[in-house]
């Protein structure tokens, strides 16, 4: 007669409980060797089980086995730290910035955080370094932080437009459906100009080391009123207010990298990077 038997048993480091003979379903047991060694290993591969009886007498053979690895481990979900709405003029083709549209994940840097498009604009093109993009299309973090992302406005009088989205970070979390919205208006100031090439920004020291990073305008026939400064995983490190086209911005305490900023005026934006050693 052929005996068949299922043993169903847990490991944890920290269980009172020592490996005997016979072996009792579903307890947790102490490993002879820790499993904690594994930290920070990948789960993929192959699995070996081995089985030793040491004891003349009856035998046996392993029909199979499974592992089942389980996790205390919370992971954060991402999570959204700007949506501004988007004010136009009819027939803009702004880029969507972070300042705009930027979300954040503890776990995962910009280029993990997926956004997935459920609903197109009605009233313009979504695209992405310039190709447009449909229902189910995907862009990134890193996409907005790098300017890739554009919205192309037909031209009509309707008052607004938007577009909904989920995000995804590869591990489990993610952020719901949510809708970013442009207001249209004949008053509102264009976004698409980057003024750059016309007028002539200065940022010096560059690279800066621990001193002030001074910013100077030199053209005024425009005015830069705000700044913002991200890092390269887009997060907003700084902000501050132009005087007469000039900010002096403290970098004290900065981790050593590459740094954009972005001047905000009535007629458009202008946006520069420079280095913190």
């Amino acid at each position: 007669m052929v005996h068949k038997k299922n043993v169903s048993i847990g490991l944890d480091d920290e269980s009172p409980l020592f490996f005997g003979c016979p072996l009792n379903n579903d307890r947790i047991l102490k490993p002879e060797n820790k499993l904690s060694d594994f930290n920070g290993e990948s789960i993929k591969g192959a699995w070996k089980l081995v089985v030793k009886d040491d004891q003349a007498g009856e035998g046996g053979r392993l029909l199979g086995f499974d592992i089942e690895v389980c996790s205390n481990v919370v992971l954060s979900a991402p999570y959204v730290v700007n949506n501004i709405v988007l004010q136009i003029p009819p027939g803009d083709k702004p880029a969507i910035r972070t300042p705009f549209l930027l979300v954040q994940d503890d776990d995962n840097n910009a280029d993990q955080l997926v956004y997935t498009v459920v609903t197109l604009p009605e009233f313009g093109v979504l695209s992405l370094n310039g190709n447009p993009l449909s229902v189910g299309s995907t862009f990134t973090q890193a996409d907005i932080n790098n300017v890739s992302l554009r919205y192309t406005h037909d031209g009509s009088s309707n008052p607004g437009d938007r577009f909904t989205f989920t995000v995804f970070d590869g591990q489990g979390g993610w952020i719901p459906i949510t809708s970013f919205t442009f207001e249209v208006d004949e008053s509102f100031p264009s976004n698409t100009k980057d003024v750059t090439k016309l007028y002539e920004v200065l940022i010096y020291p560059n690279p800066v080391t621990d001193q002030n990073v001074q910013v100077s305008v030199l053209n005024e026939k425009i005015m830069f009123n705000t700044y913002v400064v991200f890092d390269t995983k887009g997060r907003k490190v700084t902000s501050g207010v132009m005087v007469a086209n000039n900010a002096s911005i403290p970098v004290v305490g900065w981790n050593s990298g590459l740094y954009s900023i972005i001047l905000y005026g009535n007629e458009g934006s202008i946006s520069k990077t420079f280095i913190k050693q």
